[in-house]
């Protein structure tokens, strides 16, 4: 067995190259999943670890508010007090209760210091 030549030491190279990573498919696949896998965690981080974290440090000090949903929030209730306020062309007293009803409404609801 002497010492291998130039070609097969090349192919040894390309083997292990091979072996260690496969081929471009691989890589793509593993950047993917990394990448899907650290956007899910953010998403969980920011859509529920940081609500519910905030709501148990204000609940703490005794602020309360409306109850917490995940990815929708207080939308479709304040949604449904918008569209309960009937919409008067050129009425500002309208615009203005329209603009910070859900405000008001929570105010009353929970108190001058409320969560939302």
């Amino acid at each position: 067995m002497g010492l291998p030549n130039a070609s097969s030491a090349s192919n040894w190279v390309d083997d292990v190259r091979m072996r260690d990573f496969g081929d471009w498919r691989f890589v793509l696949v593993t950047a993917c999943t990394v990448l899907s896998v650290l956007l899910l965690v953010h998403t969980l981080y920011v859509q529920l670890w940081k609500p519910y974290s905030r709501r148990r440090f204000y609940e703490k000090q005794g602020i309360k508010g409306p109850v917490f949903r995940p990815f929708v929030g207080n939308l479709p209730e304040i949604r449904a007090l918008k569209a309960s306020v009937p919409d008067v062309c050129g009425s500002s007293e309208t615009a203005a209760r329209r603009v910070g009803l859900e405000l008001f409404v929570f105010t009353e609801k929970y108190g001058k210091d409320i969560l939302s």
